[in-house]
């Protein structure tokens, strides 16, 4: 969350400052290929991350290159420009934040300085993964162009019909768009990302991956970091509804949770799968009016 890094207000200034160059003002899908131009950046037709570039590569660095593809998606040409996207990564949303992964890593001027005089075999452990948190955050403040996120998520009723929708109109997948919606909610929102496969049949449990939440949540239940690694039903009984995720209509059920001073509320759960990971979303409800309500519609995006 951007509110949790030190370079907070840094990261938001670029982001601004590049969101205004390329003249974004709203335009939905975000304009990927403008922010590009905007940071006087390209990205050439062939990746070096291709297997076509690998084999046009002189024999003694084919080795190195390929070893490099296995383990890089995307990666910056400080001294080029250019952004290179593994041809692998077929799912566009997932393109689209590895794009602007890179151009955040361009666009932070600290980075790039320290950039030029180490590498990464110089740069310690914990530098570099301060530079992939940052361009992380960074590349979701540019896809999700700043505040305009979080005002349109205000007008649809809480649900992954929203979040789905919200995904297609920014062209962001559907797990970047789950983080962003409850990380910038304005609601109590706790948002848990599992294992599509239980780790246990008795009594059935899945594992955490992820744990997100909004400020409101914090608030009022604590850190999202406490939920355990492992949920098991009993307690948190919802995991059962993970046998009813079709992809279709997102089952939902109700929590019995406490809050910071021990009063137990109950909490909806609404469940999704894009089949790779299980999504449950978490909030204290509310009576909503003239909200937009959306239902889940198959085809949309449906990458991790």
């Amino acid at each position: 969350m951007l509110r949790d890094l030190q370079a907070k207000a840094e990261i938001a200034k670029e982001v601004e400052r590049l969101l205004r160059v390329a003249d974004v003002n709203g335009a939905l899908p975000t304009p990927i290929e403008d922010l590009i131009a905007a940071a006087e950046l390209h990205q050439p037709k062939q990746s070096l991350l291709s297997e076509s570039a690998i084999g046009q590569a002189p024999a003694h660095l084919r080795a190195a290159m390929a070893k490099l593809r296995r383990k890089v998606d995307a990666l910056l040409d400080r001294r080029a420009l250019e952004i290179h996207i593994s041809p692998e990564i077929q799912l566009e949303g997932q393109r689209r934040f590895k794009q602007a992964h890179e151009i955040s890593h361009h666009i932070l001027p600290w980075q790039e300085e320290l950039a030029y005089a180490d590498d990464s075999s110089t740069l310690s452990w914990q530098t570099r993964q301060q530079f992939e948190q940052e361009a992380n955050q960074a590349g979701a403040e540019l896809l999700f162009q700043r505040k305009l996120f979080r005002s349109m998520a205000s007008d649809y009723e809480i649900g992954f019909g929203a979040i789905t929708e919200l995904a297609r109109l920014f062209g962001a997948s559907y797990h970047a768009t789950f983080r962003r919606y409850v990380e910038t909610h304005r609601r109590p929102m706790v948002g848990l990302v599992l294992e599509a496969s239980p780790c246990q049949l008795e009594p059935l449990a899945h594992r955490r991956r992820e744990a997100l939440h909004s400020r409101a949540w914090s608030k009022r239940y604590g850190p999202s970091g406490a939920w355990p690694r492992v949920l098991a039903s009993p307690p948190y009984n919802f995991v059962e509804g993970i046998r009813r995720v079709d992809g279709l209509v997102p089952p939902r059920c109700n929590l019995s949770h406490p809050d910071l001073d021990d009063e137990i509320n109950e909490l909806s759960v609404e469940l999704f799968s894009n089949s790779y990971r299980v999504f449950a979303l978490i909030w204290a409800p509310k009576r909503e009016r003239l909200k937009r309500k959306r239902l889940v519609v198959v085809g949309e995006p449906s990458e991790t």
